[in-house]
């Protein structure tokens, strides 16, 4: 899946270094760039239907405290934010973002923008026009870690999911 460090790391399933699987033949083996080279890659994202995957081993890594957060908007800023994220092309290993759009029944629309430098520049070049575009309804953009963010992000998903 994706992440604050999707755009240095990949996506979650690209840092998998071994599965242990149970195949349909009801063996257990174990998956990785030497053993069963050719399902470790299936199993990278691409398909799950060789067996049940039991328990991988993942790379991990050590990540200090940095910037970003959420800037939720108006709907009557939607042009403006999607032209800020045609300006957001210039690939930049450490700045992510996540453009998301919801209209909520009975309520006036609003646009959930979260925006990571996954080093401590604050308000790095790659993101400075989405902190720039008002009307504001939220902004929690600042230093912190990544499981602080991660809460966050939980608390803009609807309820009931």
């Amino acid at each position: 899946g994706l992440s604050f460090f999707s755009p240095q790391k990949g996506f979650g399933c690209d840092n998998v270094l071994n599965y242990q699987i149970f195949l349909v033949n009801g063996s257990i083996v174990n998956v990785n760039a030497t053993l069963n080279p050719h399902l470790f890659r299936a199993l990278k994202g691409r398909s799950n239907n060789f067996g049940v995957v039991a328990e991988f081993d993942i790379e991990i890594f050590s990540q200090g405290v940095f910037w970003g957060g959420a800037i939720e908007y108006p709907q009557a800023t939607d042009v403006e934010q999607l032209e800020a994220l045609v300006t957001f092309t210039r690939f930049d290993p450490y700045a992510e973002i996540e453009l998301s759009f919801s209209i909520r029944a009975r309520q006036h629309s609003k646009s959930p923008r979260t925006c990571f430098i996954s080093k401590l520049i604050v308000s790095a070049s790659a993101l400075k026009p989405f902190p720039r575009i008002h009307p504001q309804l939220i902004n929690t953009m600042r230093i912190s870690y990544a499981s602080d963010f991660a809460q966050e992000i939980v608390g803009f998903q609807p309820s009931n999911y």
